[in-house]
């Protein structure tokens, strides 16, 4: 059988991850809705408290993952089986290490719990719930390492079919639980159930794709490889550190500051902006491996214009989905659970804007990631760490809430933005920074101004019905188109985009 092509591996990538996202995301709001009519908003708060606990924990990876998918590119690509094989014997190995040091430390936070509240929720068996979130967690160690070959062979379409079926069948499950018991332990004991099952059934699919590598287990990395590997292991640790302690850090200050309440009330919000990233970053991440056969197989030049068409479609894509949340996300919420569940307005835009600066850095780390460019600027996310703890505890003391995203964002724009491309540009495609730069401030110009003239064109159509915010949609949709084409009609990536949609449409 002929191997696809990169652009085929990537649009079936896509096209399974999308119809995955939707089927499941459709069925989170359900369960959701029903979680807070059943078992209430502290619940929903230490859900996601304990969600970000245990984020904080995994750590103890230290960007292993990533290294090690990184390292398959290329000898997936030479279909060198002993190499291969002795990587994924090295990531098994550090992953039962890092399961039991995840379990250890998790065990060692129960008698402290206390700290992590401003004031403790009066919720029964508190201790009981955390536990089952660390076994949750520690599940994944055990067997999730063999998901890394199948996504660096781009067939994660095959990872989305297992993941989707095992999720839906919980979900449902869930819901039930929700309905008949209103018992927060029997719904995560299922969640455990179901995380285990999904390994297991990746794992047994792997095998069956690479019989080889349960044959060759006794297979060791030659000395220089290894090395090289956890050099880039070592420059990764930082960013993992980085990345964990800046997203993973808001609800514990919200908690210890100022509510588990607000802690529920927020993640709504994030569920939200988590469905719509999820969706997004179904797209971006089906590219992730067709990019790591291409930095092995193509030239700079040629990586330079496909980094360009990322660059844009990123933009297109993120600039959409951030005009459409500061308009619509308040009203949605309000039709979906209620007044008493909104957000002001201006911490709406801090979320948003947090979400925006985030998102459009996605182009950038999928080439740094491709390309394994972690040592480059290994200090830049303790620096980042610093800045985002600091200004958040300090801003916090005089904004509450909003002081929580302040330093987040502040964070960002001193380090992340400026930084990581930098290095791209500058050990890669060895190019000056300036036209990226460009195109950045004109990308959040454009975006600011599409914002302004929809958040005027639904402020007269929406009047708190369903029909009206689906109109209000539709009115950003086009908004927002228009001003594209508008913006951007002769633009060489743009009519890229435009090239492969209309030769999509003509397919279907």
């Amino acid at each position: 059988m002929t191997k696809p092509t990169r652009l085929q591996a990537t649009y079936k990538n896509a096209k399974f991850g999308l119809i995955s996202q939707i089927i499941l995301y459709s069925t989170q709001f359900i369960s959701r809705t029903i979680f807070i009519q059943t078992l209430g908003v502290i619940y929903l708060g230490i859900n996601g408290l304990f969600t970000n606990i245990l984020t904080i924990l995994s750590l103890a990876e230290l960007g292993l993952g990533s290294a090690i998918t990184f390292s398959l590119y290329k000898p997936l690509a030479d279909n060198d089986k002993i190499k291969i094989s002795g990587l994924m014997n090295l990531f098994r190995k550090a992953y039962l290490v890092i399961g039991i040091i995840v379990l250890i430390i998790g065990l060692s936070l129960i008698p402290f719990l206390n700290i992590f509240f401003e004031e403790k929720p009066d919720v029964e068996n508190l201790e009981i719930i955390f536990l089952l979130f660390l076994i949750n967690t520690v599940s994944t160690y055990l067997l999730s390492y063999k998901r890394s070959i199948i996504i660096a062979d781009q067939k994660n379409y095959i990872i989305i079919v297992i993941h989707t079926f095992f999720t839906l069948f919980m979900s449902v499950l869930q819901i039930m639980i929700l309905i008949v018991f209103e018992s927060f332990i029997i719904y995560l004991c299922v969640q455990i159930i179901a995380t285990i099952s999904i390994n297991l059934f990746i794992s047994q699919k792997a095998d069956k794709m690479y019989p080889y590598l349960k044959k060759s287990q006794h297979i060791i990395l030659e000395t220089t490889f290894k090395a090289e590997i956890f050099r880039k292991i070592r420059a990764m640790s930082y960013h993992q550190i980085g990345q964990v302690l800046v997203i993973g850090t808001d609800n514990l200050l919200i908690s210890m500051f100022i509510g588990i309440n607000f802690v529920g009330i927020y993640s709504n919000y994030l569920m939200i902006i988590g469905v719509i990233s999820a969706l997004t970053n179904q797209l971006l991440n089906s590219v992730a491996a067709s990019i790591g056969n291409a930095t092995a197989s193509e030239s700079i030049e040629k990586n330079s214009d496909i980094f360009q068409k990322l660059f844009f479609g990123t933009f297109i894509i993120f600039s959409f989905c951030s005009v459409s949340l500061f308009t619509l996300l308040n009203p949605f919420i309000e039709m979906w659970l209620g007044k008493e569940y909104l957000l002001s307005n201006a911490l709406v835009i801090l979320i948003i804007v947090n979400f925006y600066l985030s998102s459009m850095r996605r182009s950038v780390l999928s080439y740094r990631n491709a390309l394994g460019l972690y040592y480059q600027d290994r200090y830049k996310p303790l620096v980042e760490v610093v800045i985002n703890l600091v200004s958040s505890y300090i801003f916090i003391q005089f904004y509450g809430l909003a002081g929580v995203f302040l330093g987040t964002i502040l964070s960002t724009l001193a380090t992340s933005v400026w930084i990581e491309p930098y290095i791209l540009y500058k050990y890669y495609f060895k190019k000056n920074l300036l036209n990226y730069a460009k195109s950045y401030i004109q990308y959040i110009l454009i975006t600011i101004i599409i914002t302004i003239f929809a958040f005027y064109s639904t402020s007269l159509i929406f009047n708190g019905t369903w029909i009206t915010l689906v109109f209000s949609f539709i009115s950003v949709f086009a908004t927002y188109f228009i001003f594209i084409l508008f913006f951007f009609k002769g633009n060489k990536n743009y009519i890229y985009y435009r090239k492969l949609f209309l030769k999509k449409i003509k397919k279907i």
